[in-house]
């Protein structure tokens, strides 16, 4: 990766500049396609300009690269169709068992869809296993 594209990238979108963002990301994959932090940029971004199908294809070809890349997933829940929502997140759980943003999107998809105690469970559950983890 080349780290100068990927910053200029990062600030780029910090800055809500999504298309400088964006360009500044696709220079590093031009590089190293492999590089999981570039595809999750571009899925940022797209999400933040509300470019569902743009970030949905970036996660598939982020996931195809890497199949443990979970934050593409988590990326991408931002901006699925509400049907697909639920199994995205599922998958970035698959591969980071004790993943913290991926619980807390998940507990917050169940909050919205009214669904409180699914979501008071998936979060009760997961600061039980951290607390016993941390004694």
């Amino acid at each position: 990766m080349t780290a100068g594209d990927y910053r200029l990238g990062w600030n780029y979108e910090k800055k809500r500049k999504f298309l400088e963002a964006i360009h500044a990301y696709k220079k590093v994959i031009e590089k190293n396609k492999y590089c999981d932090e570039a595809y999750n940029g571009l899925i940022r971004c797209y999400v933040r300009m509300k470019k569902q199908d743009e970030a949905m294809d970036f996660m598939r070809q982020a996931v195809a690269l890497n199949p443990l890349n979970s934050e593409a997933y988590i990326e991408a829940s931002y901006c699925a169709p509400v049907n697909e929502v639920e199994g995205i997140l599922k998958k970035a759980l698959e591969i980071n068992r004790n993943g913290e943003c991926a619980i807390t999107a998940l507990a917050g998809y169940h909050l919205m869809r009214g669904n409180l105690n699914i979501a008071k469970n998936k979060l009760i559950t997961f600061l039980e296993k951290k607390l016993t983890r941390n004694k």
